[in-house]
């Protein structure tokens, strides 16, 4: 969650202080240790302006969140602050993962799959994209 949308919520959200104070930025393109595997972390924006996926090169692993599931299109709704235009940047994230070798997603809701690029072309395609 970016910084200044932690401190926007501050005042609305009084129980949850505690833990909005406790939350430390994750940053993109650095490597985070997951189980035996490093990720690097990739912003990846539209499902939420702060979306991160998880990508270890070597495996070709892509923990997607739910930026790219085998069953549905992430919810994209602009909420009144943020990004103005969430569909356009999902829309160039995943034109980004378009380029990215991925052998296995493990996405945030559905199966597992390893067919990555023929879901991305199949999402651009539904949007009249690629």
């Amino acid at each position: 969650m970016p910084e200044e949308l932690v401190k926007q919520l501050q005042p609305v959200n009084k129980s949850a202080n505690g833990f909005l104070n406790s939350l430390r930025p994750l940053e993109t393109n650095t490597l985070y240790g997951i189980g035996e595997f490093l990720f690097e972390a990739l912003h990846m924006p539209g499902h939420s302006d702060g979306h991160i996926c998880f990508y270890n090169r070597e495996e070709q692993i892509l923990l997607a969140g739910d930026h790219l599931t085998r069953e549905t299109i992430p919810y994209i709704s602009y909420h009144g602050y943020g990004n103005e235009n969430p569909l356009s940047s999902y829309l160039d994230s995943l034109k980004s993962m378009q380029k990215m070798k991925i052998s296995l997603v493990l996405p945030g809701h559905g199966p597992i799959f390893t067919d990555a690029q023929a879901r991305i072309t199949e999402i651009l395609h539904i949007m009249k994209i690629g």
